[in-house]
């Protein structure tokens, strides 16, 4: 059992320490398989979607990372969300 799942369906804002646990781990433990990019032009938030395998005693498991991100057009004061939970392969 890894860290992450523990933290299987959490949700927040991306200034949350949770947010920051998650990433901190899947950067050290995590490959990405899948990322995408999501928005609109003049959009006040962009939303991105990576997918992760993380491989422990020779199993994989996959989790996915969804969170917006400000953009030029993001009003003052814009707090940006996530979500993290295991996907499918």
């Amino acid at each position: 059992m890894t860290k992450l799942d523990s933290l299987k369906g959490a949700w927040g804002i991306t200034t949350d320490e949770t947010f920051g646990v998650i990433t901190d781990t899947l950067s050290k433990i995590g490959q990405v398989i899948e990322d995408h990019e999501k928005g609109n032009p003049n959009a006040w938030a962009e939303l991105v979607v990576t997918k992760y395998k993380v491989v422990e005693n020779g199993y994989p498991t996959f989790y996915e990372l969804w969170y917006q991100t400000r953009t030029p057009f993001s009003p003052d004061g814009m707090v940006c969300s996530f979500g993290f939970d295991e996907a499918d392969k």
